[in-house]
């Protein structure tokens, strides 16, 4: 079983979320358990397009998108270097608190963007990196480049010299970063090349975690952080001189300038000094479509197995009509879903398994008194008699991550759930079946009390004693 989820879980009360930044794009909120003393971090991703500094726009299910993409690439460069990711769902993204190194760094594999514009007024050296002469634009470089910049307000080129001798980082660690950065982007471009795209240049960022490693943080390899081309095109440039198709956030970027935003903003804050007040142009439908479908190609390409990114494919047939969670309110429902992850496999819990969908009033009742016991309780819904391999596939799961449980067991008339469950657990089980009469609570207790030899079953029909039993329990267990 490779994913796990409760149905529901008490433990939001130890739980505290607090924004600590809403950036452009994503909102970040420091995620407190309270239970371990341990701090988490939860991205929110939303659907705001940013350019030049300011909130332009929406592009439906960007966030969503963007999620799925960086959760992608954590996975698939996780040999390379560790990252902060931990788990994601929807458009949220939970990962490891980490000390943020202020810069970012730059691979470059082409000649393109900011760094042919300089090049081409007789710039020769970047961020410490010297050039060779006669360069055309779009051109490979023979090896990539790095090109540090800092992140403050304004960000900053840097050299790395620069970086050691304003004591940012040590040689060793700088030297570190560049390695991996390196190793990054080449895995990029082969998993991109793969997929008939070119991973043009991107840019990394790394933080120290816990034990003072540094790790990858932040993104990785999505169209907000880098620059892909269409191979096809780039080879068609080669041969023909034609147009190169990118796939980034250039869509937005050259509406703006066509519409000369840039001047237009700088000649209202001469005038102002005000840039609050300053109404951003509407986007265009089109401008705002042709960016959801680049997105959602990416994710189809590197997240649902796509081959090819073929160019024909770019229509408005291809939108997704879906919101998925972007409503910032709603982030609480998204906790217990990474409950797995933000509570040790060591602490203890409660694991309620219950037959069917109708007793989850008496579930709910039992997770009420745990949650006065303080004890961690969740449910899950699988049937024995119907669903009997999802209900072994998450005994299974439990038998092999955590080491402090208690199996409660829910089910009435034919109780099999019970008996199968303590046949293939270590941990103990409890029954505690539900009745709404007392000839109902003879019938279902029957089947509960029957089990045969090597099968312990415990029932306790008072859910009160149930919470206090599985206290005492726990604290034997200390």
């Amino acid at each position: 079983m490779n994913k796990f989820k409760f149905d529901a879980i008490n433990f939001d009360n130890r739980i505290r979320l607090t924004l600590e930044h809403q950036g452009k794009v994503r909102d970040i909120y420091n995620v407190r358990n309270e239970v371990e003393n341990k701090d988490f971090i939860l991205f929110l991703t939303s659907n705001r397009c940013s350019a030049f500094n300011y909130n332009i726009c929406s592009i439906n299910n960007k966030g969503y998108f963007l999620t799925k993409i960086s959760s992608y690439w954590f996975k698939h460069t996780r040999n390379i270097i560790d990252n902060h990711y931990l788990n994601h769902h929807d458009n949220y993204m939970l990962v490891k608190k980490c000390r943020p190194i202020k810069l970012e760094f730059i691979v470059r594999g082409y000649i393109t963007g900011s760094c042919w514009k300089q090049y081409s007024k007789g710039e020769r050296v970047f961020c410490g990196v010297r050039l060779e002469d006669n360069l055309k634009e779009y051109q490979q470089f023979n090896q990539p480049i790095i090109t540090p910049t800092t992140k403050d307000e304004h960000d900053e080129p840097i050299s790395i010299n620069e970086i050691v001798r304003r004591n940012i980082l040590t040689r060793e660690q700088s030297d570190f970063i560049q390695e991996k950065a390196i190793q990054l982007y080449e895995r990029g471009r082969q998993l991109s090349g793969e997929k008939g795209l070119i991973l043009v240049d991107t840019k990394y960022e790394f933080g120290f975690d816990e034990n003072d490693n540094i790790i990858l943080i932040d993104e990785i390899h999505t169209p907000d952080s880098s620059r892909y081309w269409i191979k096809k095109s780039y080879h068609n440039h080669l041969i023909n001189d034609t147009k190169i198709v990118n796939l980034d956030k250039d869509v937005v970027r050259n509406y703006l300038k066509d519409i000369n935003f840039v001047n237009k903003i700088a000649e209202h804050l001469k005038h102002t000094g005000n840039r609050t007040d300053y109404k951003i142009p509407d986007i265009p439908k089109d401008i705002k479509n042709k960016m959801m479908i680049m997105y959602e190609k990416l994710y189809k390409l590197f997240c649902c197995g796509e081959i090819n990114y073929n160019v024909n494919q770019i229509t408005g047939e291809e939108l997704c009509d879906k919101i998925y969670g972007n409503d910032i309110n709603n982030h609480h429902r998204i906790i217990p879903l990474f409950y797995h992850n933000l509570i040790s496999k060591s602490y203890p819990f409660v694991m309620i398994l219950i037959g069917s969908d109708i007793d989850i009033k008496h579930a709910n009742k039992i997770m009420k008194h745990m949650k006065l016991t303080n004890i961690i309780g969740g449910y899950c819904i699988g049937s024995a008699h119907k669903n009997t391999k999802l209900v072994l596939d998450i005994i299974e799961y439990i038998n092999t991550n955590y080491s402090r449980v208690i199996w409660i067991t829910v089910a009435g008339k034919s109780n099999s759930l019970s008996g199968i469950v303590a046949a293939n657990t270590h941990f103990p089980v409890m029954a505690c079946p539900p009745f709404e009469n007392d000839i109902d609570m003879m019938i279902n207790i029957q089947s509960t009390l029957q089990m045969p030899t090597g099968v312990p079953v415990m029932t306790v029909l008072n859910v009160n004693n149930l919470a206090e039993s599985c206290g005492r329990i726990f604290n034997m267990s200390l």
